[in-house]
């Protein structure tokens, strides 16, 4: 009786061919064709049903007649075996049982089967060895808040010498003591000692081994370990601590060792791939109502072709838009996220692609397995992850569990998940103090506005600060605690740059807090006598990433030169020439390869990079961009800057900077269902590997397009899945995964797919797509790229909708035969080519146009909005609500709003053209980057003075005027308590920049052109632009034939 289940009766009887006999290791009576191996005996089973089949064990189907059902097995019937490892090198497979009768369905179970919890035959029954006890659920890191890193990572063994420092020569560096007026030189009162060792790598935290992780043991290291292969296969699994069988990012086969890898971490066997294992979910499967916030994520087409053939016919452009952080500012903790721990189990994940468990995924076998929505793989559901399904095959549980029921969800990462421990925030200034970033108030502004928000960086007592300063040469700082001044050690010889005191330059903020900001009082003071023109900007990054080398960080740089001296110095290429014609994009192509190369190095070691530039000249901005945009940073330029225009713009910007939420040491990779792949990614981001996105810095302000294209022929699923996934650390030191899903449905008819064109989301990738264009190939392919993507969906559209009847002349009102999701395809085409960063003639500098060009890159389609298109609202003839909290019901009234914690209504919004301007009226445009106000000439001098302060604009240098704060005292219809509210909710929608409000009045020929940029419903004089809206919607109507 070995060789049965015990105390269930007799074995089948085997009904073979007759005179035949059952082959060795099967009982009399078994099913013809059964394998040898161990059977239950026959007897009463459950619910007096006799009628049962057998299966192989490798089939793994308990019981599904059709798609989407699945079979329980009766309570009493023995556990099941686990599926752990490859079947087929398991010889002599006990076999699973399966109801035949649908109505065995539907009875309760009790407790799940353990997985791996069945008794092992014995020896002689085809040699087979049981796994080990343990085998089934491995044994990781407690669930909790935080992992203990003490246990997962030891301290260096015994006899490991520190991390050695080469000597510094004393003659190199001087020191200067901190007093009230200028620095004086003087001896410190403890030289630091530094060995000779060949390395300038600073040592880690405790238990860290290697300071500066290199690329192939770093992030390429880490998601090896995770398994996020871009590849459906099994070849990169994630390593569990403790297990050595297998190398980081290898597979071993586990019929050479048994049970090994990452399969035995989550309880999850490795299924036999077959044609009806790949088979993906359906739309039916799916609950549609589960999405990502629209903020989030956002498809350009709400449904997509259902082959590569139809793409090319309708030509529609098909990108997703990503924002990954985009509510953290809003809803607060990890933007609305919840939070789930999925304990000493390890992260539910799709064995072949490494999908995140998730609302999309298929249930089967009563819950024992899940079909991975983005491959089609079957998956084994681990025991304490178990549940049993309800009568619409749904998990009981799935509304208690986050990762079911919401698109959105943040995971905690297990150790595992970790290259190495998680490191404090540093913040770490790289400041401009030569005569130009003196006498333009950009130091002093800086200043004050790092002392104001010092105590809102985020980490708590664990953040890390930083200051250096730079001319001519490098000025560092020691900011010890147990200091009274703040010592500086000015390093000249910058062709041979090294770090003095490379220890002391990192400083805990919580710890040095009251020398840091004695540091920030004198530090204008110090350098007031400065005459030095000259901008060692190249020696200085690369003192601050060697000082950041151990532990990354974000790394802010302001700059008010173009770099000329040491490495990576630039020289003038702006050539006036040159503007307006076809050769105009070779200046807004990077020029030196060392910032190309050195962002690769701070992409390796976790190093951001934002940047501040103040140019009253040229400044290569296209060469110094490469910092920011290729380390997840970000860029902010102010042209001219003066303290009294501009000082508020960048004091907001810097504070904004400092204090959002931000996701240190970050990385994404976005997934989606078999068929479909990523052609092009558009952003700030450093791209590793083929689709994995690396991020030093993410922020609610990153954002990310990928374009779409198609893998194969046909889809063969008639839903679509996107999961994007951020994995990072957050300012309190946790490390956590952003998990965002969104399924697209698949459709045949071109009709149904223009009509599920996002119009706003459409034109934020075409704007981005086309910035390419403009790099590589000129401004006027990035205009003509922008206009056959017009036309290219308009002929679609008039092929699904039929076009015009009668053969009728097309006339410009014919637009209104066009869809409802892209009547205003034209319109915002035009707008377009006609925007600062597309539209011709030479009248825009190059370092203003690249400006342009990096917001645009890295916009999110809220902002993009009002960018490509701005609104322009009458403000003389405000209504009586304009500027006043809005009504609960104000969308059914149909009032124009505008604010993100507090509504207001906004006023009336004219269209973009002359024509609408008077000389006695006041105007406000909004472009998502800035807000201009233009004041006619006849403007009723009672408003004016409200908003400015002076009754006329006669004999004034309007470039003094602001717009005025409001009186206490001012009634709600004073209109420049109205003006400020509305500035204020337009302001609170936009937080890629601070919006500054240039006033303008009419005549002004120095800014009054820039307003006028901005009309683009009127002609515009450059190649291309020439047309207004009437004439180019006559012009797309017959291209579009």
């Amino acid at each position: 009786m070995s060789s049965f289940y015990p105390g269930r009766g007799s074995p089948p009887s085997y009904s073979g061919p007759p005179g035949n006999n059952p082959p060795p290791g099967v009982p009399p009576g078994a099913p013809p064709g059964a394998p040898p191996g161990v059977y239950p005996p026959s007897g009463n089973l459950p619910n007096g049903d006799q009628n049962m089949q057998f299966q192989s064990y490798g089939v793994n189907n308990y019981g599904r007649t059709q798609r989407g059902s699945a079979g329980n097995i009766p309570s009493s019937v023995p556990p099941q075996f686990s599926t752990f490892g490859a079947q087929s090198a398991v010889p002599n497979t006990p076999p699973r049982i399966t109801p035949s009768r649908p109505e065995m369905l539907a009875p309760s179970l009790g407790p799940p089967p353990p997985m791996g919890g069945y008794s092992a035959p014995p020896p002689s029954v085809g040699g087979y060895t049981a796994p080990p006890p343990s085998v089934g659920g491995y044994s990781g890191p407690a669930s909790g808040p935080s992992p203990n890193y003490s246990q997962n990572y030891p301290p260096p063994p015994s006899g490991t010498s520190p991390v050695q420092r080469p000597a510094v020569p004393s003659s190199k560096v001087q020191f200067y003591s901190m007093g009230d007026g200028n620095p004086t030189p003087t001896a410190p009162a403890a030289p630091p000692t530094i060995s000779n060792a060949q390395t300038q790598e600073m040592p880690g935290p405790p238990g860290y081994q290697s300071s500066v992780p290199s690329a192939s043991d770093g992030l390429t290291s880490q998601f090896s370990r995770m398994g996020m292969s871009s590849n459906f296969d099994t070849q990169s699994v994630p390593q569990q601590p403790g297990y050595t069988g297998m190398g980081t990012g290898s597979f071993v086969n586990p019929s050479a060792s048994s049970y090994g890898g990452a399969g035995r971490m989550q309880g999850q066997g490795v299924t036999p791939r077959t044609a009806a294992m790949d088979e993906l979910p359906g739309i039916q499967d799916l609950d549609m109502s589960i999405q990502a916030d629209p903020r989030i994520m956002r498809m350009t087409v709400g449904e997509i072709p259902n082959s590569a053939s139809l793409h090319s016919q309708c030509k529609i452009p098909i990108g997703l838009i990503i924002q990954p952080m985009a509510l953290d500012d809003t809803i607060p903790p990890y933007g609305g996220c919840e939070l789930v721990n999925f304990g000493h189990q390890g992260i539910v994940r799709c064995k072949r692609c490494r999908t995140y468990i998730n609302p999309y995924a298929c249930w089967l076998s009563n819950g024992r397995q899940w079909r991975c929505n983005v491959c089609g793989m079957l998956n084994d559901v681990p025991t304490s992850y178990f549940c049993h399904l309800d009568g619409s095959n749904h998990r009981r549980d799935r509304d208690q569990r986050p990762e079911l029921s919401s698109g959105s969800v943040e995971i905690q990462a297990p150790a595992e998940y970790m290259v190495r421990p998680p490191v404090a925030p540093v913040y770490f200034f790289v400041i401009d103090v030569s005569v130009n970033s003196i006498t333009c108030g950009a130091l002093q502004v800086a200043v004050d506005s790092i002392k104001e928000c010092i105590d809102r960086l985020p980490g708590d007592d664990r953040t890390q600060f930083g200051l250096m300063t730079f001319d001519r040469s490098i000025h560092f700082y020691i900011l010890k605690p147990s200091l009274s001044q703040p010592q500086m050690l000015v390093v000249s010889d910058i062709d041979d740059m090294f770090l003095p005191c490379p220890d002391d330059i990192l400083a805990n903020l919580s710890e040095s807090k009251a020398i840091i900001e004695i540091l920030l009082d004198q530090l204008p003071q110090m350098h007031r006598a400065n005459r030095s023109v000259d901008s060692a900007l190249g020696p200085a990054v690369n003192a601050a990433g060697k000082v950041m080398a151990h532990i990354g960080g974000k790394m802010i740089v302001l700059c008010c030169n173009l770099p000329s001296l040491g490495e990576a110095k630039l020289k003038h290429r702006e050539n006036p020439r040159l503007l307006g014609t076809d050769k105009e994009h070779m200046m807004l192509k990077p020029e030196d390869s060392w910032y190309q190369n050195k962002v690769q190095d701070f992409s390796k070691l976790q190093i951001c990079v934002d940047m501040f530039l103040f140019g009253s000249s040229y400044m290569d901005i296209c060469t110094l961009e490469q910092l920011s945009s290729k380390s997840g940073g970000q860029l902010f330029y102010y042209a001219d800057f003066s303290i009294q225009q501009h000082g508020e713009n960048f004091s907001r910007d810097l504070t904004r900077v400092l204090t959002r939420a931000t996701a240190f040491e970050s990385v994404m990779r976005v997934r989606a269902t078999r068929g479909l792949r990523m052609s092009n990614f558009y952003g700030n981001y450093f791209m590793r590997g083929t689709d994995l996105l690396a991020l030093p810095n993410c922020t609610p302000e990153s954002v990310f397009a990928i374009e779409i294209a198609f893998d194969e022929q046909i889809l063969s699923s008639t839903v679509i899945c996107f999961q994007a996934a951020l994995l990072y650390t957050s300012s309190n030191g946790e490390r956590r995964i952003r998990v965002h899903n969104l399924a697209v449905p698949v459709k045949m008819m071109i009709q149904e797919i223009v009509a599920s064109i996002s119009i706003d989301a459409m034109c934020n990738f075409m704007a981005k797509q086309a910035l390419d264009v403009a790099i590589n190939k000129g401004l006027d392919a990035a205009r003509s790229k922008i206009f056959d993507t017009c036309i290219d969906v308009l002929r679609a559209s008039r092929g699904s909708f039929g076009g015009y009847a009668g053969g009728m002349q097309p006339t410009q009102t014919d637009n209104k035969a066009l869809p409802e999701s892209i009547e205003l395809l034209p319109l915002y085409s035009m707008a377009l080519q006609k925007n600062p960063a597309f539209r011709g003639g030479a009248e825009i500098r190059p370092d203003e146009r690249y400006y342009f060009m990096s917001l645009l890159n890295n916009m999110s389609v809220e902002d993009s909005r009002s960018f490509i298109y701005p609104r322009m609202f009458s403000i003389h003839d405000m209504p009586e609500n304009a500027g006043l909290p809005a009504p609960p019901d104000a969308g059914s009234q149909g009032l124009n709003v505008a604010g993100r914690f507090e509504l207001t209504v906004l006023p009336y919004a004219t269209n973009l053209s002359a024509e609408r301007l008077s000389s006695d009226g006041i105007y406000l445009l909004e472009n998502g980057v800035s807000l201009l106000m233009w004041i006619g000439r006849a403007a009723d001098g009672s408003i004016i003075n409200s908003l400015v302060g002076v009754p006329s604009l006669e004999g004034v240098d309007v470039s003094t005027l602001s717009l005025l704060p409001p009186r206490d005292d001012a009634p709600d219809s004073d209109p420049c308590r109205k003006v400020n509210a509305v500035v204020r909710a337009l302001r609170e929608e936009h937080n890629q920049v601070w919006m500054e409000l240039l006033v303008m009045g009419e005549g002004d020929g120095q800014k009054e052109y820039k307003f006028f940029w901005h009309l683009v419903e009127d002609r515009a004089a450059f190649p291309g632009g020439g047309m207004n809206y009437a004439e180019f919607m006559q012009h797309v109507t017959r291209q579009s034939f």
